[in-house]
């Protein structure tokens, strides 16, 4: 027997993930009948422009619903606003059903109908899913490149107290590029119809290249040689842009320094400034932490010795790829 008869909810649902299943599968328990209100482009874009479309939203929460055969008890309409639209006044609610982040707006939608000679509605109140972390799992933590979508947090916070080693046995799959590789620096650069944005450099002949084209890259990792020769006498030869800042990080051939870790998850949180990181000693494994700490969208430009040019996405699959391969690394 359901606790209510009919209940309502409202969110942008972007990236489904398991805070949203079970929020979810709650209330298919304590209702009868459930009103989702999914947030429009227009209102939820407002927030973040990375939000997946409405269109994208809606498919992913129809074939959950779908999964779950509760399609007859579900109803999935638009919502322009934090506030219930007015024709749904009309509807016999029993409650809202929230999150913590979202219980402050229940409570204005209450003021408002109190406001209105209306009867308030009871708040359930729905505790977040927590992430391997401990912290709740969310759509923004998924879009910003730190966990995956049932919460598995990509590096976990002791990650950035350790250095890691390459192994012999994976030598041979890190020398083969993540993805096809582009002839050259020009080939790619000829099918980019607009300056790219959110860009990684790694390695300098990269790095140089996409100075002279473009120059706005959010970060560059090099260490001044080019098949491990020293090339370049100083980061000046780079003519990187006059704002950029700079962070110098220890990191010996084949490992991956704490040092590092940090400073490439420093220097994608910090918005204000775009960095160069310049190495001592070698950048040939920083792609690897790049794509595990940069957040979905960005694209990662690195070197293919002898072959080109490779343009990573950071997508879901591309840091999962990362991960299997990073935990195979000796920690120390």
């Amino acid at each position: 027997m359901y606790q209510y008869d009919f209940v309502v909810s409202g969110g942008t649902f972007d990236y489904f993930h398991k805070g949203h299943e079970d929020f979810l599968r709650y209330q298919f328990r304590i209702s009868r009948h459930v009103l989702i209100g999914l947030t429009s482009d227009g209102y939820a874009q407002r927030k973040d422009k990375r939000i997946q479309s409405y269109i994208q939203r809606k498919e992913a929460l129809e074939a959950f619903l779908k999964k779950e055969k509760v399609t007859k008890r579900i109803s999935l309409l638009p919502i322009n606003s934090a506030m219930l639209p007015s024709e749904w006044e009309k509807q016999s609610i029993d409650a809202i059903v929230v999150t913590p982040e979202t219980a402050d707006g229940a409570k204005k939608i209450n003021e408002v109908r109190i406001s209105k000679g209306l009867s308030p509605f009871s708040i359930v109140q729905f505790p977040f899913t927590l992430a391997s972390d401990g912290k709740p799992i969310t759509s923004s933590r998924i879009r910003n490149g730190e966990m995956d979508r049932e919460g598995n947090v990509y590096l976990p916070k002791d990650t950035f107290t350790k250095t890691f080693i390459l192994p012999k046995n994976l030598r041979g799959e890190l020398g083969k590029p993540f993805v096809p590789v582009t002839e050259d620096f020009a080939l790619w650069k000829k099918g980019q119809k607009n300056p790219p944005a959110d860009i990684i450099t790694v390695g300098d002949i990269t790095t140089m290249a996409y100075n002279r084209a473009f120059g706005n890259q959010k970060l560059s990792i090099v260490d001044l040689r080019v098949g491990r020769r020293k090339l370049f006498r100083s980061l000046s030869e780079h003519t990187f842009p006059k704002q950029i800042r700079i962070k110098k990080v220890s990191n010996p051939p084949g490992t991956i320094t704490s040092q590092m870790l940090k400073e490439i998850q420093f220097t994608l949180q910090n918005k204000a400034y775009r960095f160069v990181i310049c190495v001592e000693g070698e950048e040939d494994l920083a792609v690897l932490p790049a794509i595990l700490i940069a957040p979905l969208g960005y694209t990662i430009l690195y070197g293919q010795p002898d072959e080109g040019i490779v343009a990573v996405s950071v997508t879901e699959n591309a840091k999962k790829r990362a991960q299997k391969i990073f935990q195979q690394f000796i920690t120390r």
